[in-house]
């Protein structure tokens, strides 16, 4: 049941409840758990961007949506510091990604429209922030 929406993965993101209702999920009983799990365990306040999960994240949107690419997902790339070069204070360009992920060519509006969604306080942040770990 889970395949098709991350498998486990689904209870990682970061999704309100009212996100977690426009999910696209068939079974009721899988979106009535997922409504639970973000009641239980969302959180308003972000005290660490680069730790933030990219994937159903009400925070991050395309169309008004959160969003996951699966083919990213399953090749390590979770997190926001999975796509930011703390050293440089920039996200990675995409040819770095597909370098350091495999992923395909065909990707690079995929890329641009993930870093577009990503909220502009986050990139500011981001910059300034001295310590990550």
């Amino acid at each position: 049941m889970l395949n098709k929406y991350g498998k486990q993965f689904i209870f990682k993101g970061h999704l309100n409840n009212k996100d977690t209702e426009t999910l696209e999920i068939k079974s009721r009983f899988l979106k009535d758990v997922l409504v639970a799990w973000s009641y239980a365990n969302f959180k308003d306040e972000i005290t660490n961007f680069g730790k933030e999960i990219i994937w159903n994240n009400t925070n991050i949107k395309s169309n008004a949506k959160p969003f996951m690419f699966y083919n990213w997902l399953e090749k390590g790339i979770t997190f926001i510091e999975h796509i930011y070069d703390y050293r440089n204070k920039k996200f990675y360009s995409f040819n770095e990604v597909q370098a350091l992920y495999n992923v395909p060519q065909t990707d690079f509006l995929s890329y641009h429209q993930l870093i577009a969604c990503i909220p502009t306080e986050w990139k500011s942040k981001l910059k300034k922030r001295r310590n990550y770990l």
